[in-house]
């Protein structure tokens, strides 16, 4: 399981792929590179099940001298070649058939030109090879989050039009913004989807590929929090890619699919503590999910209620991460009696009851401050409201 996205845009593409490999109901370890190269002309970012990439790049590597620019996407050697091996992989009648795919480009470094196609088989079937225009696609699990690529394409076609010359910068928002999207499905879903929270990028542009090393380092401070610090880096060291927590020293070495071997323990990857971050589907009132985001500061209060679906992968939930906003309040200047009940939560799951989730919602944008009815609507109200005891309801 795997994340990999792309956007193409006249004769640039930035990519995004992640490093975890994940065992059926067993292990998940962030060591491997989804990237492989024949003759420096031709690459593919994998996704979808491992042993039969591992057969396919043989495959691959004995008709590299036949494949050009003009039949790299059309039924020329490489489709042939792995439609037949595909085709050939027995599937047993009581298990689901197994599937890969990827992303792949090849580029002609004389005149400066590239092409990019998607590859999609399904074992006993066979393969198909398709050349991608401009915009977004998304490929592997996490091409299961609702709307992912209409979020990606959206933002990226309107961050192109501001700076349609500036690669690095689109493949820094690309990331950002998968990132982004993956955490607010909650905290839980990079487990669930086997999708690290840490990603490698890539750029196709008319001086040729590049897979980009990088070291970063920062922190997130919030009020309803303490700080995290975080210091890492995904780059060649001595000949082998690492990624490396600078911060507790650790070091993972990211194996390419020739030397990678299976793990019987989890080897995780979260520097920015993505995995251990906040996760509403405890609360969930059957295929829906209630939270509020609280910022409580001296004179200041900010409160805001969302509402949001969920949506499963292999059974697993997580929130559907297109948010509807069904109340907001600010208050400013408060005194400071008056603000000290408020709880500075963040982001925090409301436990409604369902008999009591229709009347939530339709009073909700006006009762945002009715300490009374809030409380008889949500189970957990004194998490974010503690007012003293002898105060009044209201």
């Amino acid at each position: 399981m795997t994340i990999l996205a792309m956007y193409r845009w006249e004769n640039n593409a930035v990519f995004v792929s992640d490093f975890r490999v994940s065992y059926d109901g067993k292990n998940q370890v962030d060591v491997l590179s989804k990237f492989i190269t024949f003759d420096n002309r031709l690459g593919i970012f994998t996704a979808g099940n491992l042993e039969l990439w591992k057969g396919a790049v043989p495959i691959i590597q004995s008709v590299m001298r036949e494949v050009t620019m003009d039949n790299v996407a059309e039924e020329g050697p490489l489709q042939l070649a792995l439609t037949r091996y595909t085709e050939s992989i027995p599937t047993a009648r009581d298990k689901p058939r197994l599937k890969y795919g990827g992303i792949g480009f090849m580029l002609d470094e004389e005149t400066g030109t590239n092409i990019v196609f998607s590859l999609e088989g399904e074992a006993s079937r066979g393969l198909r090879i398709t050349p991608l225009e401009d915009g977004c696609i998304v490929m592997g699990s996490g091409k299961n989050i609702p709307m992912i690529e209409d979020r990606l394409g959206a933002v990226l076609n309107q961050h192109k039009a501001e700076q349609p010359d500036n690669v690095p910068e689109i493949e820094s928002k690309l990331k950002g913004e998968v990132t982004d999207y993956i955490t607010r499905c909650g905290a839980s879903a990079y487990r669930k989807l086997g999708i690290s929270p840490v990603f490698a990028t890539s750029r196709l542009a008319a001086g040729g590929f590049s897979m980009t090393g990088i070291e970063t380092h920062g922190g997130s401070f919030s009020t309803y929090g303490p700080p995290r610090r975080y210091h890492y880096s995904f780059q060649r060291i001595d000949g082998q890619m690492v990624l490396q927590n600078h911060l507790t020293n650790r070091v993972i070495v990211v194996n390419e699919f020739k030397d990678y071997s299976d793990s019987e323990v989890d080897v995780l990857f979260d520097p920015l503590g993505l995995m251990e971050g906040f996760d509403p589907i405890p609360c969930a009132v059957g295929d829906t999910v209630y939270f509020m985001n609280q910022w409580v500061e001296d004179d200041f209060l900010d409160r805001t209620v969302y509402k949001t679906g969920i949506f499963y992968f292999k059974g697993q939930p997580m929130c559907n991460p297109n948010y509807q906003q069904l109340a907001n309040i600010i208050m400013e200047e408060l005194d400071n009696p008056e603000a000290v009940p408020y709880v500075n939560t963040g982001d925090i799951g409301l436990i409604i009851p369902a008999e009591k989730c229709s009347s939530f919602e339709a009073g909700i944008s006006t009762q945002i401050l009715n300490h009374t009815w809030m409380a008889e609507h949500i189970t957990n109200y004194d998490k974010f409201y503690d007012p003293p005891a002898d105060s009044a309801g209201n």
